[in-house]
């Protein structure tokens, strides 16, 4: 880890007596028998929000000893070559009603909720596994729901394109997609689009360092700037390279340089709050003595670290950096304030991708069904 500032304030938990334990209100869940739930999002209104259903057909390990079951599956893919695509969803959580919009990944909304961006599966991928090759031809669409009507704003030259964002009424961002690991794909390249006049800027354009791809990660954003993860390859491996360097970044350059090291994937591990200081979950170590730490960036300089003294398998920081979601057989949400915490009242299940609302008063969990193999579970609630 590299530090700015050579002394700070290393706080221990256990010794913050004031601020108020969360508190988080379940509201509503979702599943459908044999769906798996990917790329949720919350709507900025707070009845929706968005996700990509697909079927699931068992894959490696989840398939072993069903193979009657799986080749019975693929079969049905073969004839109805869309069977087990990725569909973008809305779901409305107050009228439990579901619309599917289109073929694709990653959705998301416009400020106003009226248009939603996503990255369009051009070709069938049912019974395949989400490889580069796969999302080869994939380009951006845009649905409008005022007037049901789709437009295609970007296509790629030669690869695929994905994870789109509104960055405001007039532009989105998206990433140039390409093989980046063996088969699997991965972003190396921001382009951004004014929806007025089709003009496309490169945000952050292709780069090879070693003879690997520099690749990108998720964007950042607050009132003041937006901001995005930028992994630069050190050395020339086989796949990956051994080492790269981990960047934040702003369209006017280097926020905060995290270390060079074996890639670290850095998403959901930061937050930028309204003043746009950086808070950093730094729990992906080398070695098994490494302290988990929560660590707050001004400028680049280090205001605090606070030592995480409880074990977790996974944990994610909230947009704004208010809370840490974490989990090993129970589900916790934290304060990172006063580190004070509430137990989610969930299934005791591997937790696969979760989504905050902008405001951080809503959190969206997805997990596997407790019961029902093959099945996704998404639960909803209300932070306070």
């Amino acid at each position: 880890m590299k530090s700015t500032l050579p002394i700070i304030i290393l706080l221990s938990f256990g010794l913050f007596a004031s601020g108020q334990s969360p508190e988080a209100t379940k509201y509503f869940e979702w599943f459908k028998k044999n769906y798996i739930i990917q790329n949720p999002l919350f709507a900025h209104s707070d009845s929706e929000i968005l996700f990509v259903r697909q079927f699931n057909i068992p894959d490696g390990h989840d398939a072993e000893g069903r193979e009657q079951y799986v080749e019975s599956l693929l079969s049905k893919a073969d004839k109805e070559k869309r069977f087990a695509d990725p569909v973008v969803s809305i779901l409305n959580v107050k009228t439990k009603k579901l619309i599917e919009v289109d073929y694709g990944w990653a959705p998301s909304f416009s400020a106003d909720d009226k248009r939603l961006v996503y990255s369009y599966q051009t070709f069938p991928i049912s019974g395949k596994r989400v490889l580069a090759e796969t999302l080869n031809g994939n380009k951006i669409k845009i649905y409008n729901r005022l007037t049901n009507q789709y437009e295609t704003i970007a296509s790629p030259d030669k690869t695929f394109l994905f994870d789109p964002i509104f960055l405001d009424s007039s532009n989105v961002v998206y990433k140039i997609g390409e093989a980046v690991n063996g088969a699997y794909g991965g972003g190396i390249a921001f382009n951004k689009i004014n929806l007025a006049t089709k003009k496309i800027e490169h945000l952050y354009p292709i780069r090879k360092n070693h003879g690997h791809f520099n690749l990108v990660g998720d964007i950042y954003r607050n009132d003041i700037d937006i901001y995005y993860t930028i992994y630069i390859p050190q050395d020339s491996a086989t796949w990956m390279a051994n080492k790269y360097s981990h960047l934040l970044l702003s369209p006017s350059g280097i926020v905060h340089d995290f270390g060079k090291g074996a890639f670290r994937n850095l998403e959901g591990k930061l937050s930028v709050d309204k003043e746009g200081d950086l808070i950093f979950l730094d729990d992906d170590h080398e070695l098994i003595a490494d302290k988990n730490l929560l660590i707050k960036y001004k400028d680049n300089k280090i205001i605090y670290k606070k030592e995480l003294k409880f074990k977790y398998s996974k944990a994610w920081l909230s947009p704004h950096g208010k809370y840490l979601l974490y989990y090993d057989n129970d589900i916790f949400l934290m304060n990172i304030d006063s580190f004070k915490k509430v137990k989610l009242k969930l299934p005791q299940t591997e937790v696969y991708s979760i989504a905050w609302s902008e405001d951080e008063g809503r959190l969206a969990i997805v997990q596997g069904h407790q019961t029902l193999e093959d099945t996704d579970l998404i639960s909803f609630f209300n932070l306070q």
